[in-house]
Parts: structure tokens; C-alpha cells; sequence
């Protein structure tokens, strides 16, 4: 075989490879094998983290980190991706976009909200309370409540047309505000977080660097499935309410 057969070869599977991970099956596939080792890893073979040890009295505590962090970066991750489908449908007017829009903001407020759950059980057995007032509390809970507004702003506005500009509008303004809020401002606040310690060679251990990465990447798996699921869904639905109404 010639060295052009075999770059086409290789060509030809990585072509179907990807065409079969944008149809959902393989990314599922993939998903829900890094979640499963991911957990399995976790749960049975992590070691106690000394840096939380020494710290706050219990190194199994870290643990949580890889719910969490994974958690509240991925959340982040939707809300860029809602504002980015709201550009594209603003540029295009494809309601296909109108639904990938709301669906990556409906995922990304709902990891938004498990973060904050896993963050208050984090801070209950740290600080000793579940709510602390820390900025990075305060700033999450004004994410939360800024895609809350988002949808309680899609409900209520009866134009389809006039609802989906308006809404794609708002996700790109809100996906600014909330990275602004809570990756620039907090960062000259003082915080009870800790700072540097996943990451840092000093902090926790290479077995934990990588697993997080492997969490990371089982989180932001599972929130492309969601969102893929989620806007189908939609699009039916507007596909049946539109054959109803020709009725």
C-alpha cells in the first residue's frame, strides 16, 4: 500500500469517526465511559489528598472537587455556547439555532445549580456553614438568577420571532456578564476558595490533575448530549404545535 492509500485511509476513518460522534451515538458512547471511570476512579482508587488533609482536616473531602469543579467550569462552558448560537441565529434566522441556544442555557443553569448544591456541601464541611456569603457564592447565585430572567423573559413574550431575537439578544449580554462577574470581579475580592490547589504541582498530585481532566471531559461530554437532546426536542415540539395550528 502506497503512502497516498494510507493517508487516504486514515482520512476516510477520521471522516467517519467525527461523522459518527456529531450523530450522537459515539459521543454518548465516549461519555459515558469517561463518567463511569471517572467515578469508579474516584470513589475506589483516589487517594486522600494531603494538601486538603492538612488543611481542612480531611483528605477525602477533595474528592468532591471532581463533581464540582467539573460542574461549574462546564456551566460556563453552555452559557458561551448559548451566546454563540444566539449570534449565529441572529446572523442566519435558522430556529435550529433558537434551539441550541436555549437548550445550552437550560443545561448550562442546571449545571450552574448542581455546582452551587456540591459548593455549599463543600462549604458546610470546610467553613462550617452552607452559605457563607464568599463572592464566588454571591456571584454564582447572580448567574443563577440572570438565566432565570432568561427564560422567564422567553415565557413571556408571545411573538415567535420577536422571542427568539430578543432572547438570542439577551443570552449574548448575559453569557458577557456572567464570565465578567465571576472570573474578573470576584478575583479581586478576597474568597474562602482555594486558590491554585488542583492545579498547582504543589497543591494536589499528578493522579489528581489527570483525573480531573478526565472528568472535565466527561462533564462537557455529557453537556453536549444534553443540549443535542434538548434542542431536538424542542424542534419537534414546534414542528407539532405548527401542524396543530394548520388544522
Amino acid at each position: 500500500m502506497s503512502l497516498k492509500d494510507s493517508v487516504t485511509n486514515f482520512s476516510c476513518g477520521f471522516k467517519h469517526i467525527i461523522r459518527r460522534l456529531l450523530s450522537g451515538d459515539l459521543l454518548f458512547q465516549i461519555t459515558f465511559a469517561l463518567m463511569v471511570l471517572s467515578f469508579c476512579a474516584v470513589i475506589f482508587w483516589l487517594p486522600r489528598a494531603e494538601e486538603f488533609a492538612n488543611t481542612y482536616g480531611s483528605g477525602g473531602l477533595a474528592k468532591v472537587m471532581f463533581v464540582h469543579v467539573p460542574l461549574a467550569i462546564v456551566s460556563f462552558v453552555a452559557f458561551v455556547a448559548a451566546a454563540i448560537y444566539g449570534i449565529f441565529y441572529l446572523r442566519t434566522r435558522e430556529v435550529r439555532y433558537d434551539a441550541l441556544e436555549c437548550a445550552s442555557a437550560e443545561v448550562g443553569l442546571v449545571y450552574a445549580l448542581l455546582a452551587t448544591v456540591t459548593g455549599a456541601i463543600w462549604a458546610r464541611y470546610t467553613w462550617g456553614a452552607f452559605w457563607n456569603w464568599d463572592p464566588r457564592q454571591v456571584a454564582m447565585v447572580v448567574v443563577l438568577s440572570t438565566y432565570a430572567a432568561y427564560f422567564a423573559l422567553r415565557s413571556a413574550i408571545e411573538g415567535e420571532e420577536q422571542r427568539m431575537v430578543i432572547s438570542s439578544a439577551y443570552a449574548i449580554f448575559a453569557a458577557v456578564m456572567a464570565l465578567v462577574n465571576y472570573f474578573v470581579l470576584i478575583n479581586w475580592l478576597p474568597t474562602l476558595h482555594p486558590r491554585h490547589v488542583i492545579f498547582s504541582r504543589s497543591g494536589m498530585g499528578f493522579e489528581y490533575r489527570v483525573l480531573l481532566f478526565i472528568s472535565l471531559l466527561a462533564y462537557v461530554g455529557l453537556c453536549a448530549c444534553l443540549i443535542k437532546l434538548n434542542s431536538r426536542l424542542r424542534l419537534l415540539a414546534e414542528h407539532i404545535a405548527g401542524l396543530q395550528c394548520k388544522r
